[in-house]
This record gives structure tokens, C-alpha cells and sequence, in this order.
């Protein structure tokens, strides 16, 4: 297993900044996820970390060597494309063993070590094939060996799964997780799928524009985003975001709403703030509570198990979405009343857009 260290990493093409100020420390057998929204360098990165970009400036450490300037071939690194890249000339056995026949190791060993891990993937019986006889989770799962037969210091894995249909990428990503936690060889993972990201990654790295908007554990990325991007960039329906303004007696939403909350300090109020909430943690209330909204219903998704409502607070033409059980009878045109506990509200500067604690006094830096 190996570490990897990256300091103020950034990279220009043309004066124009792709990556800036990038810093991770990532741990030894460490599954770590790289999302976000297509162009924010996700791709750059991992492509950089594997020497196939020149970083500007900034420093690459694996267990604790500077492979900064090094070339790919020398920095003990397999990574798994988006298009498999096979050689379509050669079967399966030869494509996996490719690795080790240019290493010139012994014959006995290569054929040892590719029947084990054709074993371990499954593809044991595809060996004499060539790639135009695959599947497309079967040429995954070659490229996959191809890989893991060099036993590397890193795993890079560039949107692997993008190519598959539902149903596979989900088989997939569960293998593709499995495997790590069983060979235990530390792993970057580039995906712009958060569903992806989520289930597979010990920790997540979300990217906005170059920069790294936050870096923690899905669970957290979820229950205490750190800011606006990261609230509406993890968790499907997006969160839900209301203007509102501190008062003396706690806050007071756009459409009038108030929030029974208790802020330290009187000097906060008059403060404008925005409040997130998200579709699973609003409910339907025929009283006022913790809190309390007034939505106009103009669209229904019933998906079975679950109903989304879309609508609109009618005084301030602000959108909300709430996701229900899927028993819901209403109608579009309706009036509901929605409202969420206190420990499910979140809270984010207007001008910075960085997270609150509510719990605390706000302030404004």
C-alpha cells in the first residue's frame, strides 16, 4: 500500500488556471472519489498525478518520494481509461499478461498471475477471446486486470463505467469496490455520477472550477456540506435554497416563514442569510412547526416507492422540491404546507456561499 501527497498543485494551459492550489493527502489503501461537474479538472488532475500532464507548479509525493518530475513509466502507477483501451490483435490472456511480458518476467509466473486474477474478475473462461468477443462489463473487467497484475503503487480509474448501461455500472462499481478492499492498493477514482462517488469512496474530493471546494467522507459531505456548490452538487433531488434574514428572535424566511432558532448574539440580526433544506427532509404539516412553508404544487414524478413534488413558495416565486412517500393523492394547483426540524436545516453566507453553524452565533467574516 502507498501514500500520496499532493501540494499546491496547479496547472495552466495558455495563462488559463485548470487546477489551483490543489492539496490532498491521501492514506495508505485509501478509496478516495474525484467528482464534479464537467470541465472542473477532475481529469487533469488524475491525468497530472499520472505524469501524462506536466503540473505548473507544486510537488507529487508517493510514500514520500518526489515523483514530481518523474515519467509514468516510473512512478508505479495503473490506471483504467474510459474507453478500456485493449489491443484488439491479442486475446484476453495476453492483453492481461502484456504488463508483465514487457517486464520480461518468467513464463511460469505471468501464467500463474494471470490465471489468478482472470479468476478473481470472473473472466477466467474468456482467456482465448479477443476484445470484439466481449461485453462491454467483460472488457472492463479486462482492462481492470490488465492493471492489477502489475500490483502498483496506485490505482487511477478515469470514469471507467461511463460506457455501461445502468444496471451494469451498478454491478460494476460493487466489484470494482470489492476488489479494492481486497487487493488494498490505494485508489483515485474520476466520476461525474455522485451516485458513483458516494457509494464507492472512503472520501470524496469535490471540485468547482479548479479548486477543491471540500475533501471528507460521503457522510459528511451530505450532513455538513461546506458550502452552496457542495449542498446542491451531493444529494439527488439537489437541496433546497430559500433567502432569508436573522431577526432578534431567530430567523425569518422570504415568504415570511420563521425559524424558532436562538441566535447569541442581538448585533446578528438584520443578516441576510440562505437557508438550505433538502427535498427528503421537508414533510407534509397541516400546523405550523419548526418550520413552516407554503408551496404551490406544479409538478408530480411518481416513482413508486417515493413521489417528487415540485412547486413554488407562492410570495416569493422561490423553487422547492420534496420528495414523499409514494401513497401522495394530491394534484398539481394544490396548496401544501411543508415543514423540517431544526437539525435538518442548513445554513450559508449570501456573499461567500461558505456554511454556517447555526448552533453558534453568525458571523460574517
Amino acid at each position: 500500500m502507498s501514500t500520496l501527497l499532493l501540494k499546491d498543485i496547479t496547472k495552466s494551459y495558455l495563462k488559463t488556471p485548470v487546477l489551483q492550489d490543489i492539496n490532498l493527502d491521501i492514506k495508505e489503501g485509501e478509496f478516495v472519489v474525484i467528482v464534479g461537474a464537467s470541465g472542473c479538472g477532475k481529469s487533469t488532475l488524475l491525468r497530472t498525478i499520472a505524469g501524462l500532464e506536466s503540473a505548473s507548479s507544486g510537488a507529487i509525493y508517493i510514500d514520500n518520494q518526489d515523483v514530481t518530475n518523474k515519467e509514468p513509466k516510473d512512478r508505479d502507477i495503473a490506471m483504467v481509461f474510459q474507453n478500456y483501451a485493449l489491443y484488439p490483435h491479442m486475446k484476453v490472456y495476453d492483453n492481461i499478461a502484456y504488463g508483465l511480458k514487457v517486464r520480461k518476467r518468467p513464463k511460469a509466473e505471468i501464467k500463474e498471475r494471470v490465471n489468478k486474477i482472470a479468476t478473481l474478475l470472473q473472466i477466467d473462461h474468456l482467456l482465448d477471446r479477443k476484445p470484439n468477443a466481449l461485453s462491454g462489463g467483460q472488457r472492463q473487467r479486462v482492462a481492470m486486470g490488465r492493471a492489477i497484475i502489475r500490483n502498483p503503487k496506485l490505482f487511477l480509474f478515469d470514469e471507467p463505467l461511463s460506457n455501461l448501461d445502468a444496471k451494469l455500472r451498478v454491478d460494476m462499481r460493487l466489484e470494482i469496490k470489492r476488489l479494492q478492499q481486497q487487493l488494498k492498493i490505494t485508489s483515485l477514482y474520476v466520476t461525474h455520477d455522485q451516485v458513483e462517488a458516494m457509494t464507492m469512496a472512503d472520501r470524496i474530493v469535490i471540485l468547482n472550477k479548479g479548486y477543491i471546494e471540500q475533501f471528507d467522507t460521503p457522510k459528511m459531505l451530505y450532513q455538513k456540506p461546506a458550502s452552496v456548490f457542495v449542498a446542491g452538487f451531493i444529494g439527488a433531488p439537489s437541496m433546497n435554497f430559500i433567502n432569508a434574514k436573522t431577526t432578534d428572535n431567530g430567523i425569518c424566511l422570504e415568504d415570511g416563514g420563521e425559524l424558532d432558532i436562538v441566535l447569541e448574539d442581538n448585533h446578528d440580526a438584520g443578516k441576510d442569510i440562505i437557508i438550505g433544506i433538502r427535498p427528503e427532509h421537508l414533510q407534509l404539516s397541516e400546523q405550523k412547526n419548526d418550520v413552516d412553508i407554503t408551496v404551490t404544487v406544479d409538478t408530480i414524478e411518481h416513482l413508486g416507492a417515493e413521489t417528487l413534488l415540485y412547486g413554488f413558495i407562492p410570495s416569493s416565486q422561490t423553487r422547492i422540491t420534496m420528495k414523499i412517500n409514494g401513497y401522495w393523492s394530491g394534484s398539481v394547483g394544490e396548496t401544501i404546507h411543508l415543514h423540517a426540524r431544526k437539525e435538518h436545516l442548513h445554513a450559508f453566507d449570501p456573499d461567500t456561499k461558505k456554511r454556517i453553524d447555526l448552533n453558534r452565533h453568525i458571523h460574517y467574516a
